[in-house]
């Protein structure tokens, strides 16, 4: 799958859910249902979701220039936070709206608007259904998304004599030049498609309750309040634990925390297992928009700077498990007696 191909994918998969998103606000504007408010905003979820990923294919093509050594890529955390910090604002909305029906509840005995909202509730339920069956295949028809081969290494010794070597005193650094994964193919940018396929999935059941819900108060409207509101309250929380994982990410990349995907111990034990490496000075995991890096300096025991060039094989195979896209090590190379 070509990053061309993906685009295409996550632009129509958007341009459906902002559709629909659209049209529950329609019907929610002309029902007054709160349960269609609340599927609409649901919906922003998955719409700020593809808007992201669209955003990190973009910047990480962007070249850095001038100050901006690490070019482009913390424009998807500003996008991420922009988009939740809306979504908890239009969720604390629907849950004060929600309170307010419950405390001092509008029933006018008017069974035909009640059964117009379900009607309406009904349409977006299986409207919802079907548009989320439609991303859910357009986006788990997709593959891996080829970004180039094997990186350029370049050794840069700061003592490379026999003596010097011998003395136990080699200092060696390494830096990884090329931006790309220890692996020849990687997941989408930013956020999988996988990921964004089984949440689209979870949607289908959320427009299930709603459809649910319309059915009832369309059987019986005089139950359309507590309906209305009760679907409501379900996606509300739907809402807020779809976000709960999302905001803790949001957290750990501005602060430059180890990613959630990575067991940062686990890390420095599977580094210390390797034969060469005997000792680990520092060690900082951290994410810049899809891309994970890793520094690490640490004691190789050895003779030669061979022993150097076989310990980062060593930390590159550590590194590919955990999906670590960049890494930096540095060694000290001690004598082995």
């Amino acid at each position: 799958l070509s990053a061309a191909s993906l685009r295409r994918r996550l632009m129509l998969s958007l341009a459906l859910i902002l559709t629909y998103s659209g049209l529950l606000a329609i019907a929610a504007l002309i029902s007054g249902s709160l349960a269609l408010v609340s599927a609409a905003v649901h919906t922003l979820i998955d719409a700020s979701g593809l808007a992201i990923a669209l955003i990190s294919i973009h910047v990480s093509r962007a070249e850095a220039k001038g100050k901006y050594t690490f070019g482009y890529k913390r424009a998807t955390t500003l996008a991420a936070f922009m988009s939740l910090s809306v979504l908890f604002v239009c969720a604390a909305i629907i849950a004060w709206e929600a309170i307010i029906r419950v405390l001092s509840p509008n029933d006018d005995g008017n069974d035909a608007e009640d059964n117009d909202a379900g009607i309406l509730m009904s349409i977006g339920g299986a409207l919802g259904i079907f548009v989320n069956v439609a991303v859910a295949y357009v986006l788990g028809s997709g593959g891996h998304v080829h970004i180039g081969g094997k990186c350029d290494i370049e050794m840069a010794p700061v003592a490379t004599t026999d003596d010097e070597v011998a003395a136990g005193g080699l200092e060696l650094g390494w830096t990884q030049l090329a931006s790309c994964s220890p692996a020849a193919t990687t997941p989408p940018p930013h956020l999988l498609l996988t990921s964004l396929s089984i949440h689209v999935l979870s949607d289908i059941l959320h427009s299930l309750l709603v459809l649910i819900g319309g059915l009832i108060t369309t059987r019986s409207p005089p139950t359309t309040p507590f309906v209305d509101v009760s679907v409501a309250g379900l996606l509300l929380m739907a809402i807020l634990w779809s976000s709960k994982g999302a905001a803790g990410d949001l957290i750990l990349e501005l602060f430059e925390g180890c990613p959630s995907s990575v067991d940062l111990a686990a890390v420095e034990m599977q580094l210390l297992g390797s034969e060469r490496i005997v000792a680990i000075r520092k060690l900082n995991v951290w994410s810049v928009g899809d891309t994970i890096h890793l520094t690490l300096e640490g004691t190789v025991m050895g003779r030669s700077p061979a022993d150097i060039r076989n310990a980062i094989k060593d930390v590159r195979v550590v590194a590919s498990r955990w999906s670590i896209g960049e890494i930096t090590p540095c060694f000290t190379l001690e004598k082995d007696e």
